[in-house]
């Protein structure tokens, strides 16, 4: 029996006795065994696994300032530890929430996409937009304003105000290339 074709889940590769399925090769072979099997595959994995989960992911942003320093340490201890970041400076962060669940048979939705962003609005972005971080935003004061730091304190402002259960990460882009997430997987 020719295992290198084998499906995982699916049953072995059927030895064809006649000459012109003898003749099949490589992909055609493959082709014709999915057209024979793996409609009938897909219908029973959907019978195992229940519903489909879908992720949806909304994003805001925003422009505030930061500077990252302890007050507990010197000047010179600051720079080395921070080194350019102990300066006052900007970015333009991106505030990203992925919510995960059924689809809704009703609406088509996970959840409401203006629900999601006018949460992101009321509790993270409207406060924290044009703004100096280590000073003007009262529920930030306390930790240094590291995008570590605001992506914990931004999951712990954004999860009360959603359904139970959807929230599944949140994610804070301070550049391109550097962002923090919170998983809600564990």
């Amino acid at each position: 029996m020719d295992h290198r074709l084998q499906h995982e889940a699916g049953p072995p590769l059927p030895r064809a006795p006649n000459p012109a399925a003898i003749a099949l090769k490589g992909r055609e072979r493959l082709r014709a065994w999915q057209l024979t099997h793996v409609s009938s595959f897909s219908e029973n994995s959907r019978k195992r696994t229940g519903l489909i989960t879908v992720m949806v992911r909304r994003r805001e942003s925003d422009n505030a300032a930061h500077q990252l320093c302890d007050p507990e340490l010197s000047d010179d201890e600051n720079r080395r530890l921070f080194r350019k970041c102990v300066d006052l400076h900007g970015h333009k962060y991106v505030l990203e929430v992925v919510v995960a669940g059924e689809v809704d048979p009703a609406t088509g939705y996970v959840m409401d996409l203006k629900f999601l962003s006018d949460v992101m609005g009321r509790r993270v972005i409207r406060d924290v937009d044009h703004r100096n971080l280590n000073t003007d935003v009262s529920w930030l004061e306390g930790p240094i304003p590291t995008v570590k730091n605001l992506v914990r304190t931004f999951w712990e402002r954004l999860q009360p105000e959603l359904p139970a259960g959807l929230l599944r990460s949140v994610r804070v882009w301070e550049t391109d290339k550097n962002w923090a997430e919170v998983d809600g997987r564990g």
